[in-house]
């Protein structure tokens, strides 16, 4: 049985546990499985869904604000790794969103 995040039925809707390899743990937290298509069978939605969350996340630490005092200076230096890769991420999957987009005919 292929799990989705959500099943309709009827009027309700059935939640799944998300995966233990789960890529997108800070959308669902490693709890509720969010239905993102980070870890979906399908390469190109998956990458596509992997370049948004590389961007979400690019932009959450592009703005972050919320410093703490007495941690500043640790939280500069997590901002600044965390930045530097979801750059390098977010280049990745562009490539990779670009060389598997269906050709036109």
């Amino acid at each position: 049985m292929v799990k989705t995040t959500q099943e309709k039925t009827g009027s309700g809707y059935i939640s799944f546990k998300a995966l233990k390899t789960c890529y997108a743990k800070l959308w669902s937290y490693g709890e509720i499985c969010v239905g993102c298509g980070c870890c979906s069978k399908d390469v190109r939605k998956r990458q596509k869904a992997r370049l948004e969350y590389w961007k979400w996340w690019l932009e959450e630490n592009l703005n972050f604000n919320n410093w703490i005092d007495g941690w500043r200076e640790t939280q500069v230096r997590n901002v600044k790794n965390n930045i530097k890769k979801a750059k390098i991420r977010v280049k990745y999957y562009e490539r990779a969103c670009q060389k598997n987009a269906p050709r036109q005919v």
